[in-house]
């Protein structure tokens, strides 16, 4: 009986297509070996083919944690089917037709604005169910996913800072967020159904 047990009764691949495969994700390499392999994927998600790789980031850039509601409620597995559904919800937002969504709105899906959203927290609450489970690393590299949640994020931000910074225009940069959340749905879209397979 196991974590696994307790959420059964209680979102794979390279960021780019040229990436070369990161360190392994094995813990037995020492607390080194898992600072690189950090640093490989931030490298990946934030490399030049979303900003160009000289965009600076604004000072206020790093995620604003307002609090906002109530945050998700439950165990780890149920929160990363409800995190998959959620970005699912984000992507059929018809503003993104147009390149028109708004950044806070974009981040509060994300759970970096508000902790309403099941995102909020999201790779600290997985943890233990992927120490239980480790073949979930196979279906979603945690570390990647939280470092696509802070890319979105990033991104989503910047794009509100273009307008406030001299009237730039932000749908190039709604277009990148556009492209990095379609990559974090990916990832949990895998997530949700290696999740459910535990539950069966």
């Amino acid at each position: 009986a196991g974590a696994s047990v307790s959420f059964a009764l209680g979102a794979g691949g390279a960021v780019g297509e040229e990436a070369r495969a990161p360190p392994s994700a094995s813990t037995s390499e020492g607390p080194g070996h898992a600072l690189r392999r950090r640093a490989w994927l931030a490298a990946s998600v934030s490399g030049g083919l979303l900003l160009g790789g000289g965009a600076a980031r604004p000072p206020a850039a790093q995620a604003l944690y307002i609090p906002e509601g109530e945050s998700f409620e439950g165990p780890p597995g149920a929160q990363a089917l409800a995190a998959n559904q959620k970005i699912v919800d984000l992507q059929a937002l018809a503003c993104w037709e147009e390149l028109k969504c708004d950044g806070d709105e974009i981040r509060r899906y994300l759970g970096t604005v508000g902790t309403s959203s099941p995102l909020f927290g999201l790779e600290k609450r997985l943890k233990p169910l992927y120490g239980d489970n480790p073949e979930l690393e196979d279906a979603c590299d945690l570390d990647e996913l939280g470092l696509l949640i802070q890319e979105s994020d990033y991104l989503a931000y910047s794009s509100i800072f273009s307008m406030g910074s001299g009237g730039k225009d932000p749908k190039p940069i709604v277009a990148d967020c556009k492209t990095v959340v379609d990559k974090l749905g990916k990832r949990l879209q895998s997530l949700a159904q290696a999740v459910q397979k535990l539950k069966s």
